[in-house]
Formats: structure tokens, C-alpha cells, sequence
């Protein structure tokens, strides 16, 4: 999971052309791949220089084991 600390980024849509978004500081991406362990559902270009701040699916669940309503949330939202 991704969070943008600095930068531009393009949602892009299956067809690697279409934009459905753009996000920049504070948002994040790359939630579902690791709140569902699915396959993304889209792609992220950097539209100016970026810096990411990242957490991996173990670091999340370790959180989770601490906050499990908060968890039991973000994955109903997810799907």
C-alpha cells in the first residue's frame, strides 16, 4: 500500500489510457491488493516527481491484530 507524502499521481483505468483519477499528498493507493489479497483493479502513473511513503500486507495485518473492528471496516469498504 502506497501513500503519496509528495507528488502527482494518475489513476489509470485497464486500458492503461483512461484517467478515472488524480491523487497527490495525503492520499493513498494499492488498498485493495492489500486489504483483499486481490489482484489491482488499476494502475498508477506519476505524473510529477513522487515520494511514497509504503506499509506491506504483513505490517498492515500486525496492525490489524490491534484494531480489529477498524480492519473488519476497511475490508467491507474495500470490497
Amino acid at each position: 500500500m502506497f501513500f503519496i507524502q509528495q507528488g502527482i499521481v494518475q489513476i489509470l483505468a485497464t486500458d492503461y489510457k483512461t484517467v478515472i483519477a488524480l491523487q497527490s499528498q495525503g492520499c493513498y493507493f494499492g488498498e485493495i491488493g492489500v486489504l483483499l489479497t486481490e489482484k489491482r483493479s488499476c494502475s498508477v502513473k506519476a505524473v510529477t516527481m513522487c515520494i511514497f511513503m509504503t506499509i506491506t500486507k504483513e505490517e498492515l495485518e500486525a496492525i490489524f491484530e490491534q484494531y480489529p473492528q477498524q480492519a473488519k471496516f476497511l475490508r467491507a469498504v474495500g470490497r
